[in-house]
């Protein structure tokens, strides 16, 4: 199938979606989507009156996935329909999901289409990678699972730096990724932080797609993690869900 107007870019924002999982390091894909649909959803409605607008997330349990589909003006000239993805099949099983939304919506490169949001624990909090070569990531159990779905793992890698439990902790990984934000060493302000320079990277790249290299040099650079962070209270960005 193919929708009408074509779909331009798929954002696949990786996690778990049961109550206890939410704003859990593991579940940063999810908080990230999240995040980018608010700040749509409030530049588009800037100038509307009442009460603020959230984005809304239709569960489709047909694809296995929360969607939100929306028209989006990167430019003057350039009006793109991204469609957003919270996979409902748990991470280890994201590529069901994505198989499944990729095949409704329809596709013609997902090298150039799909991008994928979701935590590293390899890499510290505070930062970004951006990568879209073959073999960019290994070990991550949902993009383990989407590349073996789809064969292809050619896609847009977004990862947010989560780091690791401290090296005088017996915290095992598994703990670790699946235990929530904290406010312990500006973790959470850090994590605020990725997800602003996500969102950025992903408006200049929706602008002009050819310009990825300069954007990864703009915003994947450990140099520019400012000392003085914002303070961030929560990391909950609401949407309105149907459908479930």
């Amino acid at each position: 199938m193919t929708s009408n107007p074509p779909v331009d870019y798929f954002i696949v924002g990786l996690g778990n979606f049961q109550p206890e999982y939410d704003l859990t390091r593991h579940n940063v894909g999810f908080i990230c989507v999240n995040y980018i649909a608010n700040l749509i959803s409030l530049e588009k409605n800037k100038n509307q009156p009442g009460e603020a607008k959230l984005p809304i997330f239709f569960r489709r349990m047909d694809l296995n996935a929360d969607i939100h589909d929306i028209m989006y003006q990167a430019t003057d000239k350039r009006l793109l329909r991204l469609v957003f993805i919270k996979p409902l099949t748990l991470m280890n099983n994201s590529g069901l999901a994505v198989q499944k939304v990729l095949s409704y919506y329809g596709y013609t490169d997902i090298s150039k289409q799909l991008i994928v949001i979701f935590d590293d624990i390899n890499s510290l909090p505070g930062t970004l990678t951006i990568q879209n070569s073959l073999g960019a990531v290994k070990g991550h159990k949902g993009i383990d699972s989407i590349e073996k779905t789809l064969n292809n793992n050619t896609f847009f890698h977004y990862r947010i730096g989560i780091g690791r439990p401290p090296s005088s902790s017996n915290m095992k990984i598994p703990d670790y990724v699946l235990g929530k934000f904290s406010k312990e060493k500006k973790e959470m302000d850090l994590v605020g932080y990725a997800l602003s320079l996500t969102a950025k990277a992903f408006d200049e790249f929706s602008k002009n797609p050819d310009n990825l290299k300069a954007i990864k040099k703009k915003y994947c650079s450990l140099k520019k993690i400012p000392k003085n962070l914002p303070q961030i209270e929560s990391l909950d960005f609401p949407v309105d869900l149907h459908g479930y």
